[in-house]
């Protein structure tokens, strides 16, 4: 198991947001600051929480595939795709994968920042084989209330507790 507490998660993801500025292309190298992660006895199955500086801007988010988007206020955005356990292999789990997008000012950084690059959490569980969104997304929404929280978001953007009605 790997993990990091919130200060180094924060401290990480502060060094990208200060380096980025408008002008930069969203292929720019961010890292990824792992919170958790957990590996099952499948070399495949794993659960993974982690946060980034985003590559595309809030608007600009797409459900992915076959996934589903919810636009939750003007600040988050959550999307999610899930694909079931393969039918007739023995020990086979499904994959969830679980993002909440973020509108975060980051104190002194380019101007710019709070539209054009977002915070951008991920939940990716193909261990556990829990299908619910909701659980899911309740999980994701708590820690990136503490993170918007640690990282002094300028805009005080509204991350709920529970995700909305509308994610079954």
């Amino acid at each position: 198991m790997l993990s990091n507490d919130i200060a180094e998660v924060r401290d990480l993801l502060l060094d990208d947001f200060r380096a980025w500025g408008s002008d930069a292309s969203h292929g720019t190298d961010t890292q990824s600051a792992r919170v958790c992660s957990v590996s099952g006895p499948a070399s495949a199955a794993r659960y993974r929480l982690a946060y980034e500086m985003s590559k595309e801007t809030l608007d600009a988010v797409r459900a992915p595939g076959r996934g589903s988007l919810v636009r939750v206020n003007s600040d988050v955005v959550l999307t999610s795709s899930w694909r079931p356990p393969v039918e007739g292999l023995p020990g086979a789990v499904g994959r969830g994968e679980y993002a909440v997008y973020v509108a975060c000012r980051i104190p002194g950084t380019d101007p710019g920042q709070l539209e054009g690059a977002p915070l951008k959490g991920e939940l990716e569980d193909s261990l556990t084989n829990e299908s619910s969104a909701r659980i899911h997304y309740t999980h994701l929404l708590h820690s990136t209330r503490l993170l918007v929280e640690a990282l002094g978001c300028t805009n005080k953007p509204v991350v709920p507790a529970e995700p909305p009605a509308a994610v079954k």
